[in-house]
């Protein structure tokens, strides 16, 4: 059921990203649409961010277990002349809470079952629905600390090919106080 969920969601982000602007929009899909980062660069490099934010999904059980994580894919790739895609391996990424602290990378036993599951749940969808381009994202996962999503001023940035990415909260899709 929670893979069926993570896959749904990935799927409509990956839709959403190539489509017009959102009409009357869910919240969920507003949280989907700005937790991709697209960065197009020259010399036909793409670098995508991708934080699997809370408020993307609509399973409460889901949503509160990724509150504690910071789940992000990334991906650099150059586009070639023959329109094959090239990777740059990301083998590491810095993420920073609004105050400027590292988070804590999650490794092995450390990542909770469900989000292991979660992600190689989604890195699969991307490969399915993205072909090369899905299977170049690399994904991390971090303790949340005190980044939280509807939290004003809780947000983080990414550094990853050489540029910092920022998420500001709170997020679109966040329920209205």
């Amino acid at each position: 059921m929670l893979r069926a969920m993570l896959a749904c969601a990935v799927l409509t982000t990956l839709g959403a990203t190539a489509s017009a602007r959102q009409w009357n929009a869910t919240p969920e899909a507003q949280a989907q649409e700005y937790s991709m980062i697209q960065d197009n660069r020259p010399g036909n490099e793409l670098v995508m961010v991708f934080w699997l934010s809370p408020q993307m999904i609509e399973d409460k059980t889901m949503s509160d277990l990724l509150s504690k994580s910071v789940v992000i894919g990334a991906l650099d790739a150059r586009v070639g002349s023959d329109a094959k895609f090239s990777f740059t391996p990301i083998d590491q990424i810095k993420v920073k809470d609004a105050a400027g602290k590292d988070l804590r990378l999650l490794k092995g036993d450390d990542v909770p079952p469900a989000v292991m599951g979660g992600v190689q749940t989604i890195g699969s969808a991307f490969r399915q629905a993205l072909g090369p381009v899905g299977a170049g994202f690399q994904w991390f996962v971090f303790d949340a600390g005190s980044v939280k999503s509807c939290t004003p001023g809780s947000g983080f940035s990414v550094q990853v090919a050489g540029t910092v990415y920022t998420y500001e909260t709170p997020i679109p899709g966040c329920p209205k106080s």
